[in-house]
């Protein structure tokens, strides 16, 4: 499984979570749809790293 494909779950996942904690009103899952997401972010700016360092090797 690449980076990309784990971004993409983790991002659709947090949303899943979002939309189950408005319905639920729940703030537990408000944070954890924060921390899903937040990783996604993170993994997109590991990714856009490792690819601006692959392109100056060239």
């Amino acid at each position: 499984m690449n980076l990309n494909r784990i971004r993409l779950a983790l991002s659709l996942s947090g949303m899943v979570v979002a939309v189950l904690s408005i319905m639920l009103n729940d703030r537990r899952l408000v944070w954890g749809a924060i921390v899903l997401l937040a990783g996604s972010l993170l993994l997109r700016v590991v990714a856009g790293r490792q690819g601006r360092s692959k392109d100056q090797q060239l």
